[in-house]
């Protein structure tokens, strides 16, 4: 903690994108609670199905538009593609308080489509201008911080955010989710202009000529170095089955605490968090970075998930008894 609290006096335009950050994800993981609370109470009978749909709009989205938002910004300003994202969250957060019933579920879904994309643009371009925040010596160990934020924001936002919408409702938390990307989008103003290289990078051919190849020029490294590619998809194998469909369904029809299941579900994504705290920081006690170690990782990883889904299918069996 110490060297994280250094790291942050060090450089000030990165510690103000680091609360930009941790503040977006925070309310973040509020409106994850809230609006999976609201979607199944919503879905009814079809309460399963309504989550699903959920979860595909919450995650489809980054995967389609992801690589044009990397190609994106690397030809705009980026501190004013993090602004636009968090002041257009800002309204579509608004936009679900509008969501009274079960006939505007669709708006539900279409809302949260655009929030996805707007997401998936905020956080490639944060990681863009990073390097122009800070000093080269400091770069891994903000990458660190950034990674652990992740963690430590799900653990937080989860079980803050369940009892806020437990206790006193789902528009009380969207409000809150609100605040925080206004709250981001005042931090990440408060940048000193200067402090960040905000021209845009336009790449060319040997001709001069703008190459708008960038995305299928990645795709094709990616193919003609397997090892490279591996790497890319391991996050995706090991999120083929969706635990967060089966976290809400079981924290809003089995395990179920407060209004809709609201607390309950924020336990489970608190949990959840605090085992990726815990993770990577008893691992990288053994980690020596090469790369024959951390594959051996990916396989302990992978084989822990498998396990855990099986302790996590027989609970509400065992619970039920």
């Amino acid at each position: 903690m110490r060297g994280y609290l250094a790291l942050l006096r060090r450089n000030p335009g990165f510690a103000r994108l680091w609360y930009a950050q941790a503040v977006s994800l925070l309310g973040d993981w509020f409106s994850l609670i809230a609006l999976s609370a609201l979607v199944t109470r919503y879905g009814g009978e079809n309460a399963g199905l309504a989550v699903s749909g959920l979860l595909l709009a919450r995650f489809l989205p980054p995967l389609l538009i992801g690589p044009f938002a990397g190609v994106l910004v690397d030809r705009a300003d980026r501190r004013r593609l993090l602004i636009v994202s968090d002041a257009a969250r800002v309204l579509i957060v608004l936009g679900f308080l509008l969501a009274t019933d079960a006939s505007r579920l669709p708006l539900v879904y279409i809302l949260v489509i655009l929030q996805s994309c707007f997401s998936a643009l905020f956080e490639p371009a944060r990681s863009a201008i990073l390097p122009s925040l800070i000093a080269p010596d400091d770069l891994v160990q903000a990458n660190v911080l950034g990674s652990v934020t992740w963690s430590v924001m799900l653990a937080a936002g989860a079980a803050i955010g369940g009892v806020v919408a437990a206790t006193l409702g789902t528009p009380l938390a969207l409000l809150i989710d609100a605040g925080s990307f206004a709250l981001s989008a005042a931090f990440i103003l408060s940048i000193p202009r200067g402090a960040v290289n905000e021209r845009a990078v336009e790449v060319t051919t040997s001709a001069g000529i703008p190459d708008r190849r960038g995305l299928l020029d990645g795709l094709r490294y990616a193919r003609a170095h397997p090892a490279v590619a591996a790497s890319l998809l391991i996050k995706l194998g090991g999120s083929v089955g969706s635990i967060d469909a089966l976290m809400i369904i079981y924290a809003t029809q089995i395990f179920v605490i407060g209004k809709d299941g609201a607390g309950s579900l924020g336990l489970f994504y608190a949990f959840f968090g605090v085992g990726a705290v815990l993770g990577p920081a008893l691992m990288q006690r053994i980690n020596n970075g090469t790369p024959e170690r951390m594959r051996r990782f990916v396989v302990i990883g992978y084989a822990s998930i498998t396990v855990g889904w099986f302790l996590f299918g027989s609970s509400g069996r065992c619970y039920s008894r």
